[in-house]
């Protein structure tokens, strides 16, 4: 192997190490931001992926359980004035 294909592929396999890093750090943070409702069942598991109050409740319905703001719900904007 040449020294100059060395370096390209050491180049590549930083890059490629990079993007997976990046990648992977974005979507835990867009989800955070995004799903606002857990719902909590009677075995004390709960699903924290519900968008809506009403999601959740649907979610819950027959099945027993509650719903709960998640912690990581953006707060809702004050209006001032």
């Amino acid at each position: 192997m040449t020294n100059r294909m060395k370096h390209f592929v050491f180049a590549a396999g930083l890059m490629a190490a990079s993007v997976v890093a990046v990648v992977s750090a974005v979507p835990a943070q867009a989800m955070r931001s995004e799903a606002g409702w857990c719902a909590v069942y009677p075995s004390g598991s709960e699903n924290c992926g519900f968008y809506t109050q009403s999601q959740c409740t649907a979610n819950v319905s027959g099945v027993g359980g509650f719903c709960r703001m998640s912690g990581y719900a953006a707060a809702p904007a004050r209006r001032h004035g």
